[in-house]
């Protein structure tokens, strides 16, 4: 609400109402609030007109023509096995860094980092300004919260996916584990990608009883199975609909401590270039 709105409606009329002695203020309230769109209205009207404003660049403005109607430089996995591709990272031990290390080492890539942005916003921004080739660690969630447009509008193209499981919201696009062949390159990579697994995990102490963790998992079960709960993460663009219990998380470590030695050297050496 603009300050002059703010004026109108709290300032100016209160006032007006208070001298004239009616009951005109109610009324007017009542027909401001008619107006107003609810957030999913004002949400879609907003992506509606966002999708009209991209394709009328790539019909009309010659710096999108240019830098995003093109030809991807990179369409498929072998293209990223085959030519030298730019991308962005915060820095040599950040986990997007970590990530480009773990995918040329498994599958054969030719990603290059490159250092100094800061966060995912920046790097997707130098992106657009024809500065990165490419971002290598963004969250299928965060991509389609944050640039809603780049997957449909194909001004972006996923090549390769990984993490706990396939994204069926991806389509056909490869999923990193599935294409290797070598087993050490397959627990190494299981072993990588353990952390995207557990995802952001709830602990509790070691000592907690038994009949409170368990009280505690069933609460967050029901809560990831609450209809308005999954209607609010949708609404906001985040994925609440895949949780993994406990028993599934305590699975995952204790398959990455199982690890053989050979492999952790491996994983130790990615992680510390």
């Amino acid at each position: 609400m603009t300050i002059i709105e703010h004026f109108v409606r709290y300032v100016s009329y209160p006032i007006w109402d208070i001298k004239d002695g009616s009951d005109r203020l109610n009324e007017y309230h009542k027909l401001v609030d008619s107006q107003w769109l609810t957030s999913e209205a004002l949400a879609a009207l907003q992506l509606q007109r966002l999708a009209h404003m991209v394709r009328h660049c790539l019909r009309s403005v010659p710096y999108y023509q240019r830098h995003w109607h093109a030809d991807f430089a990179v369409n498929s996995l072998a293209d990223l096995k085959s030519r030298e591709t730019q991308m962005g990272a915060s820095g040599a031990n950040s986990t997007p860094a970590f990530y480009v290390r773990l995918l040329n080492a498994t599958l054969g890539t030719r990603m290059k980092l490159v250092n100094g942005y800061p966060g995912q916003n920046e790097a997707l921004l130098a992106m657009e300004r024809g500065e990165l080739d490419g971002y290598p660690s963004v969250f299928q969630s965060a991509l389609t919260s944050t640039r809603p447009t780049w997957l449909p509008a194909k001004l972006a193209k996923a090549i390769v996916q990984y993490g706990p499981e396939r994204l069926a919201e991806l389509g056909n696009v490869p999923f990193a584990p599935d294409l290797l062949t070598n087993e050490d390159d397959k627990l190494l990579m299981q072993a990588g990608f353990a952390p995207l697994s557990l995802g952001r995990p709830l602990v509790m102490p070691p000592e907690a009883p038994p009949d409170r963790i368990g009280a505690m998992r069933k609460a967050l079960a029901d809560t990831f199975a609450d209809p308005e709960f999954l209607a609010e993460g949708e609404r906001m663009g985040l994925a609440v609909n895949a949780p993994r219990t406990g028993a599934q998380l305590q699975d995952v470590i204790a398959r990455a401590y199982q690890s053989p030695p050979r492999i952790i050297e491996r994983l130790q050496k990615l992680n510390n270039p």
